[in-house]
């Protein structure tokens, strides 16, 4: 299964027995940018995916898509979050090197 959005791909690999393997892989549009540029977008990403989440927890979760919805939005969020931080990392070890 895969997940697209302009900024990178989530790719859910197979059921490995301590979890289902998962990859994120940049877009072209991502690649593209200056690195403070990519932070900015990612995080605002993680902000519209939070916002989105806070949203559908507030509503009626006694329907079961509602409780769908609000589980993909949590993994997507957890991804999103954890891909900022890879990527920011990614950056300050740059920045360290230059110094």
């Amino acid at each position: 299964m895969m997940t697209e959005n302009s900024l990178y791909t989530i790719v859910k690999g197979q059921k490995e027995s301590d979890g289902q393997t998962v990859q994120v892989k940049p877009t072209e549009y991502l690649l593209s940018l200056e690195p403070l540029e990519a932070i900015d977008k990612l995080q605002t990403n993680v902000q519209s995916i939070a916002q989105e989440l806070d949203h559908y927890s507030k509503g009626d979760l006694t329907v079961p898509e509602h409780i769908e919805k609000v589980r993909d939005l949590v993994f997507k969020l957890e991804i999103a979050q954890g891909y900022l931080a890879e990527v920011f990392k990614s950056w300050q070890a740059t920045q360290r090197g230059q110094a």
